[in-house]
């Protein structure tokens, strides 16, 4: 049930270091459940009911696979591999005992075959893994961003962690080139207005490796962080970049000290959430003023320009006010005709913020 939930991954990530031991306590308990003198003294009753269950349950399963489109072979190992009894028998054998709807004899015995079964399932693994794919039909590709197998019309795969405002368009984009994107977001009610929409989202803090592995980011080749807070970028990203060296990274900064930190902590490609944003909003206020659109894609390229520098200048010295000589102090005059900059304002510079 929940493996088709937006908490998918988070669950995975979550259950991973208790996994084996819980995987070794079940089989512990299932061999200690296990009655042998039934088996031996009444082994041909327990093989006769161990091939009939397996039989009847292959049978069925195959049946099913090929009404969903399954090709021959593919459904006959699927067949195999689910042909076993389920470990919920023993619940159900020791409820039926203790209603007295059977025997604990016959309990016994059911427990025995159910517990055989399990236990022929490694060979059946081999049977069904020596089975080839009928020729020409098409490969059968994993469900979920586990695969590393491309369908077909996909760029590649990416992982954005953080599925706000921000976050969103970035998705939206990486779509529309074709890119398999698998979202990851801890509010839970974007999660449910994302699937409104038919956007799938999952429910978990992406900045975890945990959670990153379990939403295939060994297959992806890209990983974008557009989470709408500071975040620490020196803990965040040396056990990514530990474990996945080659994988690209970009992040959304929340202001231009976080942009300095992110840059220092090896990420190439950071963008300010508001920079560009403001500098629109500048466009659109000098046209409201009147001013010549030439005059103002001079003022653009020219605060760009000083406003790259400055964070080069903070970025190498470390120190975050560093660069206060690249701010625009006043008014900046330009000749229409070469829109060269002719600076005239001589006022003191302010303390930059």
């Amino acid at each position: 049930m929940l493996a088709d939930s937006p908490y998918r991954h988070a669950l995975e990530a979550d259950i991973e270091p208790f996994r084996g031991l819980l995987l070794g306590l079940f089989f512990v308990a299932i061999g200690m459940s296990l009655d042998l003198s039934v088996v031996v003294e009444r082994w041909q009753l327990v093989i006769t009911l161990v091939i009939g269950i397996m039989v009847i349950k292959t049978g069925v399963i195959m049946g099913l696979a090929r009404a969903f489109g399954k090709s021959t072979v593919r459904s006959f190992q699927m067949g195999l591999l689910l042909s076993q009894g389920g470990e919920f028998g023993f619940v159900l054998f020791a409820e039926a005992a203790r209603g007295q709807l059977i025997t604990p004899e016959a309990a016994g015995l059911f427990g025995a075959v159910v517990t055989v079964s399990m236990a022929l399932t490694p060979l059946l693994f081999l049977a069904a893994s020596r089975l080839q794919p009928d020729r020409g039909a098409a490969p059968a590709l994993p469900d979920g961003p586990e695969t590393g197998t491309h369908k077909a019309g996909e760029e590649g795969r990416a992982i954005v962690v953080g599925v706000g405002r921000f976050g969103q368009v970035v998705s939206q984009m990486l779509t529309a080139r074709g890119v398999s994107v698998t979202a990851i977001d801890l509010d839970a009610e974007i999660i449910e207005v994302s699937q409104r929409f038919g956007i799938k989202v999952y429910f978990g803090d992406g900045r975890r490796t945990e959670i990153l592995r379990a939403a295939g980011i060994e297959q992806a080749g890209l990983l974008v962080f557009a989470i709408d807070e500071r975040w620490d970028p020196v803990a965040t990203l040396a056990p990514i970049r530990a474990q996945w060296p080659d994988l690209s990274i970009l992040a959304r900064a929340y202001d231009r000290t976080h942009w300095l930190a992110l840059r220092r902590a090896g990420v190439e490609t950071v963008v300010r959430e508001t920079f560009d944003s403001g500098v629109h909003m500048g466009r659109a206020a000098l046209e409201v003023l009147g001013t010549p659109e030439t005059v103002i894609d001079a003022i653009e390229d020219e605060y760009r320009r000083r406003d790259l520098e400055r964070l080069d200048l903070q970025l190498c010295s470390g120190d975050a006010m560093s660069g206060g000589d690249r701010l625009i102090r006043g008014r900046l005059s330009f000749d229409e005709s070469t829109l060269g900059e002719i600076p005239f304002d001589d006022e003191p510079e302010p303390s930059p913020r």
